[in-house]
């Protein structure tokens, strides 16, 4: 399965940052985790990682 794009356009509402076409939908939800913003050296994209921690827990939906 391919991520979902607009094809051969590229939507930048706020004239800088591209707009994500995928529709996301909440699969797990977790505290006490160390979450990593990592930065490509070479072209800059951005991403987002996490690592668990000894006392990860899942948050259940009735804890928000």
């Amino acid at each position: 399965m391919e991520k979902c794009s607009y094809g051969n356009y590229m939507f930048c509402p706020d004239g800088e940052h591209e707009l994500d076409p995928c529709l996301y939908k909440e699969v797990m939800k977790l505290k006490n985790v160390t979450i990593q913003i990592l930065k490509c050296e070479r072209c800059g994209h951005v991403t987002i990682g996490w690592i668990r921690q000894p006392d990860t827990e899942e948050i259940e939906d009735d804890e928000d």
